[in-house]
């Protein structure tokens, strides 16, 4: 009877330490289930129940969707299913009650003996002969669970200090816990060992070697990234549509280039090439001077310049054969740069020199223009120019440029006494080759710019201008190192360059400028399309347009050909 009584103040006392219910909350804290399947083992250092807020103990390990509670705990006696399909296995054919075996029901193992002192737990079998411990016999549709490694939770304790209380080295005084004679102690091995390296690994009871699993390299396709598009996506998308000629033959020419067609050999050796060299732009220009030339006839109804009125959506049946039987000339044609020169961007010069000569009060004028071309920028004086509510230049002017805007501009009077221009492929536009080739550069639909373009060369044959063949910083910094008058002022200016020289050479032009400064009167006139916020390149994205400097100010922003032009301080 006493034997009889002592049991069952050892299972009314555990019955505390086991959760409440089937999916309630562990009192014990952080649980490792043991290899056998049933039996606790619990975390040092984790508060009772008591001590934590609400009177809810902390979650430590996970659910086990299959019982509906967490892993590791099991529930009371009196709380647990009487016809459970688990607890119908443990009784024989007959529905007698088959012999306890060993492995079952752990957690009834007494902890007081018979006169009712408190005994401490032994160490298991494990622990003694860790690499021999007995499997405990399993009962007819029982199965054995393996330890697997779990996700420790946030505020559990690491793995490396996980271990059994009531152990004789690290168990805490005054929580010990029953626990199995017969069962494996599961270690789980440390995700990340240099976390825990002041824990006594080698101390744990039972502790054997852990077997890494193999790493599983995923597969990935390999990537690829360029640095520039290729050409055909150029050609797609330098215009995006087919709504006049240049449009649909770049449209084509991409096509043309995808089916391996005469495209690919024309640009054969230029897939490389820098997005600012344009090349799609100069091979219509040598088409373009084919022309000017007579050399296609079958072209010039495409041409509005020419008077055609074709529909330009038919047009690349009939410029593919000349593309075929020109491929030595049009490959030629892809060596010199776009040159525009529109006559109508020296509008920006005149703002500029307006601005410049009211604040030094110099009104004689030397031009020097880097990048000039055949030099049509630097008749700023020859040409006539009418905006919003002003009106500056002859009157018997060959070239008068309308539509300027600028509303509030007051044009100051100067005189040009010198000017001078250079480019590393001048153009001698008094001469009929180079006036077809600079009428090769501007685009056959835009009639107006044809006709400014014949009013300046008709300019330039009563007023030359000197060229030379040079690059632009180190011809910049000889012209400026040259002695002028002290009543003179020298203005360096340029137009939609920046796109096509190199950042060096920018920087080189303006540290030129900036160095003659102390010696001479000189002002910096541009018209060029800001710079980017990394200050490596002009920014062309879409909404960014030219705008006009002095001295790096920005007094104006106008459209890519010049006008109309809108100041910033009217």
């Amino acid at each position: 009877m006493k034997a009889r009584s002592s049991s069952v103040v050892a299972r009314a006392r555990l019955s505390a330490c086991f959760c409440s219910s089937l999916t309630g909350p562990c009192c014990h804290g952080t649980g490792v289930r043991s290899a056998t399947g049933g039996g606790h083992r619990f975390a040092t250092g984790v508060r009772p129940l008591r001590d934590w807020p609400d009177g809810q103990a902390q979650r430590t390990t996970p659910t086990d969707p299959r019982r509906g509670r967490r892993r590791g705990c099991r529930a009371p006696r009196h709380r647990r299913l009487r016809h459970h399909p688990r607890r119908r296995q443990r009784r024989g054919p007959a529905g007698g009650r088959r012999p306890r075996q060993h492995g079952d029901d752990h957690h009834r193992a007494r902890v007081h003996d018979d006169d009712g002192a408190r005994r401490r737990p032994q160490p298991g079998l494990a622990q003694l002969h860790p690499q021999r411990a007995p499997e405990p016999a399993l009962g007819p549709g029982r199965r054995r669970r393996r330890p697997g490694r779990r996700r420790r939770r946030p505020g559990t304790l690491p793995d490396a200090v996980r271990h059994r209380v009531g152990d004789p080295e690290r168990g805490p005084v005054g929580h010990a816990r029953p626990e199995p004679v017969h069962s494996r102690i599961v270690v789980e091995p440390l995700r990340h060992p240099e976390r825990h390296a002041d824990a006594d690994l080698d101390a744990l009871p039972g502790r054997q070697p852990a077997r890494r699993r193999p790493r599983r390299h995923r597969r990935t396709a390999p990537v690829t990234t360029s640095a520039e598009p290729s050409l055909a996506e150029r050609f797609r998308v330098h215009f995006g549509h087919r709504e006049h000629l240049y449009g649909v033959l770049l449209a084509e020419m991409a096509d043309d280039w995808d089916a391996g067609g005469v495209t690919r050999e024309l640009f054969d050796g230029w897939e490389d090439a820098e997005a600012r060299q344009f090349p799609q732009l100069r091979l219509l220009a040598g088409l373009f001077r084919l022309v000017l030339r007579g050399e296609a006839p079958q072209l010039e109804p495409f041409y509005p310049c020419l008077g055609g009125d074709e529909d330009p959506s038919d047009a690349w049946a009939a410029v593919r054969p000349v593309l075929s039987a020109h491929v030595d000339e049009l490959r030629a044609s892809l060596d010199e740069a776009p040159q525009t020169n529109e006559p109508a961007r020296t509008l920006a010069l005149l703002v500029g020199v307006s601005e410049a000569v009211r604040r030094s009060g110099i009104r004689r004028v030397r031009l020097l223009e880097p990048g000039a071309s055949a030099g049509l920028g630097l008749l700023v004086d020859r040409y006539r120019f009418v905006g919003d509510g002003w009106a500056h230049g002859p009157l018997d002017a060959p070239l008068v440029v309308d539509g300027c805007g600028a509303r509030g501009l007051r044009p100051e009077e100067f005189t040009v006494v010198g000017r001078r221009g250079c480019d590393v492929a001048p153009v001698d536009a008094t001469r009929e080759e180079g006036a077809t080739h600079l009428r090769s550069f501007v685009w056959p639909w835009m009639l107006d710019r044809h006709a400014r373009l014949e009013g300046a060369l008709a300019a330039l044959a009563t007023t030359p201008v000197v060229l030379d063949r040079a690059r632009a910083a180190d011809w910049v910094r000889e012209r400026l190192a040259e002695p002028v008058e002290d009543d003179l002022l020298t203005v360096v200016w340029h137009s939609v360059t920046r796109l096509y020289w190199p950042l060096e050479e920018s920087q080189a032009l303006e540290s030129a400028v900036e160095e003659a400064r102390s010696r001479i009167p000189v002002a910096h006139v541009a018209m060029e399309n800001p710079w980017t916020a990394d200050r490596t390149r002009p920014d062309t994205s879409p909404g960014h347009l030219p705008v006009v400097e002095l001295d790096g100010e920005v007094l104006a922003g106008c459209a890519h050909h010049g006008p109309p032009l809108e100041l910033v301080h009217s």
